[in-house]
């Protein structure tokens, strides 16, 4: 049982969106939490959860669900989407009797809450273009830092994946809350090694600079073996290929069968502070070939 100044914690309010890795962090969290007695109330902000994905949090039985399509806070012009999110989060607080409320976001930790206030920083605007573009934000969100700040500075607690992800969230944003850095876990059930195959697999948005999943597909002609792209790829144009196979995005049950036939997995990446897809090949028993971050 997790406590709090040794308050037992048996309710818990989180906010999750449904893109990217979040909403795996999520699902992870109220699985484990399920089998310590702890109970979700979750709100989620952005796209709504998809069927798969409401069947997929549901099904845990620890977990009251509530949707919301207010804009998350690196979207363009999110500010009146925040204002409205934030009176709806803290209604859900008065409904809900939290012991624990638990960001997965910045911005509205500087409300007023009545529970303690954790914040992790999965990733952010400011570190993804210092590492990705090598430069600092442009002006036009330096709004943004200035409110990630707040957020971060009025938390209770800030907790990171990494100590590198830590680290960038105060190279950006200054000093703030008590800090913690722990480490994203995955349960091992769905990625069991099976017979390998003779592909190269990988998996991440290919638009996505960061993943850097483009410089991979270029080179596919090169490897030798066929690449399998799994994730959202938007316009392929010219990464098209005979050596590459794009498979869109995948539940996350149909991707941990392509990751447990893979014996190799590559993701080149020059910022991934989530890394799980690398974790999941490391459970599935793949070689992994990573960007070296």
């Amino acid at each position: 049982m997790i406590t709090v100044k040794d308050q037992q914690v048996r309710r818990v309010l989180m906010t999750a969106d449904t893109v990217g890795g979040v909403w795996s962090y999520v699902k992870e969290l109220a699985n484990q939490f399920q089998r310590r007695g702890i109970e979700i109330a979750l709100a989620t902000m952005g796209p709504p959860p998809d069927r798969q994905q409401r069947q997929e949090i549901v099904s845990l039985g620890n977990v009251e669900l509530f949707e919301s399509s207010y804009k998350l806070e690196w979207m363009d012009d999110p500010w009146g989407d925040l204002e409205e999110a934030a009176e709806w989060l803290l209604e859900l607080e008065i409904l809900t009797h939290p012991d624990i409320v638990h960001l997965n976001g910045y911005i509205h930790a500087a409300f007023p809450w009545h529970a303690p206030v954790v914040v992790v920083g999965h990733s952010c605007v400011c570190s993804w273009f210092d590492r990705v573009k090598n430069s600092d934000i442009p002006v036009s969100w330096q709004y943004y830092q200035s409110r990630v700040r707040e957020g971060l500075r009025s938390a209770d607690c800030v907790i990171a994946p990494s100590v590198s992800m830590l680290s960038l969230l105060k190279k950006h944003y200054g000093e703030f809350a008590p800090s913690s850095v722990v480490y994203n876990g995955r349960s091992v059930d769905c990625f069991n090694p099976t017979l390998k195959e003779t592909f190269v697999l990988t998996a991440g948005r290919v638009w996505d600079e960061a993943k850097n999943i483009s410089t991979l597909v270029k080179s596919a002609s090169k490897i030798g073996w066929p690449l399998i792209v799994a994730g959202e790829h938007g316009e392929i144009g010219d990464l098209a290929s005979q050596s590459v196979t794009f498979l869109g995005r995948l539940a996350e049950d149909d991707l941990a069968v392509w990751i447990s036939k893979a014996p190799i997995f590559a993701l080149p990446a020059v910022y991934e502070p989530f890394g799980f897809s690398a974790l999941e090949a490391g459970i599935a028993g793949c070689a992994l070939v990573l960007g070296d971050i």
